[in-house]
């Protein structure tokens, strides 16, 4: 009737599947989700819609950027040592 619907794997279980990891199409099966936008699957704090922790040198949000938004005075460490 309607087109296939693939499952993806949400390995982490943060609600986003790896776009790279699928099955279907198939009734539901248990770890994998509709959905496909998650650009790291090991962690589940990463994932479309987390916010940059700045500094941290990772692309948190899945939009392509590393640190968006971020300024360089938000990350820098001013402690003496």
């Amino acid at each position: 009737t309607g087109v296939p619907t693939y499952q993806y794997a949400d390995t982490d279980m943060d609600g986003y599947g790896d776009p790279k990891e699928y099955i279907g199409p198939l009734c539901p099966v248990d770890g994998y989700i509709l959905d496909n936008t998650d650009c790291n699957d090991q962690n589940e704090e990463i994932h479309p819609g987390a916010t940059d922790v700045c500094g941290d040198n990772v692309d948190n949000n899945c939009d392509g950027v590393i640190d968006g938004g971020c300024r360089v005075l938000d990350y820098l460490d001013f402690s003496l040592s």
